[in-house]
């Protein structure tokens, strides 16, 4: 038996070291512990680009609010999380497949009691007819037009945003467009990049811009508080301003010397120690910058490996405010997310294959505080399957399961779906061979345990320190480890169960180090148990073999 296992071992060793190039994805040091939600697996995730997010009560508790361009009934363009489901909106804002999106979400009470407000680019369709308003409200049952609002297929609301200047709350709406709008002398004018919606009537804010607007945002500067816009233009009403301006509630002022090249696409309020500030990211002269109330500063350089800043957000997840931005890189095995430590940005460990186009904080009741929400272009966050929406938890467990066999992450080699949170299907057990941990990584007590393989199994219990995002069929099972690979203990099941350590064995940091990967605190590692299963004809040659392997686990010691 020991012969064979050795021998399997070698033949997994040698596929898993010619996979690795192509499916690796790094391993990073974590300087906390970091776990990330299994909610969002394939069948659970969004089919598209999440845009937006906003945490809301609408009496029933706090839900998580996500717009975006995916379109999948009943999360048409924009959805509900509570923490365990989602729900969606009737059937949604725009066209079930079509290219539309929601850009903005927001709360507002227009004098009947709040509703939640959605802008973008999408259609309503009164009488049959699809009509793009652009701008929407949910009154708890359908969504809904606002009269004369930003309504044309050629333009698209950025961002929406309720504030009283002190002439009363309101609805602050910016983009793209032109539109009539009362003025407060009681006429009417064409307004562009932004209108004010009282509730009742759409209103001029000081003339508007001469360019688009992007992104709206409240912050005091010691004078109290005021209304902040970012975008495309030079001159905010009668005000010459490089992409930002200031609302003192009846004129725009410039931001900064006013020949400042700002140009703001989104706007972050982050206190890095010495004060809460307003961030922007931008598309002038430098990507990232900072308003302390009397100057902009920029923050940088990025390294050039950095080709696109998609966004900037300030996050706690236990170890005070950072400083976060999500990015795309050249070559794209560059973290996609980079912290500002003070003086320079660095990789933050968050672990994702793709960009963060936005986020949230948001406390899904797992026990430890709120959770950082991240939406984009991404399919795997950590080692676990997360379709374009990932949940990083704060520590409250440093063990994830990872690469289940249920089919949620690929399909098994002969369509064996496991149960999830196992291995795909083996002779004996329809389940699939499953892997789980005890104890903790911090005082070095943790177990890993197999169940349900065949009675009398030879395993083999390893380590890695990378996950294998691919998912590569092998055997009977899908493979999930990568990088540098440890064999930490060679065993045969009793009753189809293998427990390590067992008694007289190292602990798992102690077996680790004897087999020269010596573990310290924040290390990331991966552990899956690769055992025979000699029935032939369970899933036979060529698509399958007489091994399989159980899911894996991701722990943070």
């Amino acid at each position: 038996m020991y012969s064979t296992i050795q021998t399997l071992l070698g033949r997994l060793l040698t596929l898993l070291l010619s996979l690795v190039g192509g499916f690796a994805i790094p391993s990073m040091l974590q300087a906390q512990c970091m776990n990330f939600s299994t909610d969002f697996y394939w069948a659970n995730g969004l089919g598209g680009r999440p845009r937006a997010m906003f945490v809301h009560d609408d009496g029933t508790g706090p839900s998580l609010y996500v717009g975006g361009s995916f379109s999948e009934s009943p999360r048409n363009h924009i959805a509900r999380w509570n923490g365990t489901s989602w729900y969606g909106f009737g059937n949604g804002l725009g066209i079930v497949g079509g290219d539309e999106w929601v850009t903005s979400i927001t709360a507002f009470d227009d004098g009947t009691g709040e509703k939640l407000y959605a802008g973008g680019h999408f259609t309503l369709s009164p009488m049959g007819f699809p009509v793009y308003y652009n701008l929407a409200r949910w009154n708890g049952t359908s969504w809904s037009e606002l009269p004369q609002g930003p309504a044309s297929p050629q333009i698209e609301v950025h961002d929406i945003l309720a504030w009283d200047d002190g002439t009363g709350p309101a609805l602050y709406v910016v983009g793209n467009f032109s539109m009539f709008v009362a003025t407060s002398s009681g006429g009417t004018a064409i307004t562009a990049g932004i209108a004010r919606w009282n509730g009742t009537a759409w209103y001029d804010v000081g003339g508007g811009m001469n360019g688009p607007v992007y992104c709206l945002e409240v912050w005091d500067d010691g004078s109290g508080p005021a209304l902040y816009a970012g975008g495309g233009f030079s001159m905010a009403g009668s005000a010459s301003a490089g992409g930002v301006a200031r609302w003192s509630g009846s004129s725009w002022n410039p931001v900064g010397s006013g020949v400042d090249d700002i140009r703001a696409l989104s706007f972050c309020l982050h206190d890095d120690g010495n004060g809460q500030a307003l961030h922007a990211l931008t598309f002038g002269s430098n990507s990232v910058v900072r308003w302390d109330g009397q100057s902009w500063s920029a923050i940088g350089p990025w390294p050039t490996s950095i080709t696109s800043i998609w966004s900037l957000f300030s996050a706690d997840l236990g170890n005070g405010p950072r400083l976060l931005a999500g990015v795309s890189s050249s070559p794209i095995n560059i973290p996609p997310v980079w912290e500002w430590n003070g003086n320079a940005w660095v990789p933050n460990p968050i672990d994702l294959d793709g960009i963060v186009l936005t986020s949230a904080e948001f406390d899904d009741g797992h026990g430890s505080g709120p959770s950082l929400y991240l939406g984009g272009q991404f399919h795997r966050a950590g080692a676990l399957v997360s379709r374009r929406i990932a949940a990083v938890s704060r520590c409250a467990s440093p063990v994830d399961t990872m690469c289940v066999g249920d089919g949620t992450v690929a399909a098994c080699p002969c369509y064996n779906q496991g149960a999830r949170n196992s291995g795909c299907a083996n002779s004996v057990s329809t389940a699939g061979a499953r892997l789980t941990a005890s104890g903790s990584p911090s005082n070095d007590t943790l177990a890993l345990t197999t169940m349900n393989e065949p009675a009398s199994a030879g395993t083999i219990v390893l380590q890695g320190t990378e996950s294998v995002f691919g998912r590569v069929p092998f055997g009977d099972g899908l493979l999930c480890l990568g990088g540098r690979l440890v064999r930490l203990f060679t065993r045969t099941a009793s009753s189809g169960s293998v427990v390590v350590p067992a008694g007289g064995d190292p602990t798992l940091r102690d077996r680790s180090a004897q087999r020269g990967d010596a573990l310290i605190p924040g290390d990331v590692r991966y552990y899956q148990a690769y055992y025979r299963d000699v029935s032939a004809t369970f899933c036979p040659a060529p698509s399958g073999g007489t091994f399989n392997v159980t899911n894996g686990v991701r722990v943070v010691w």
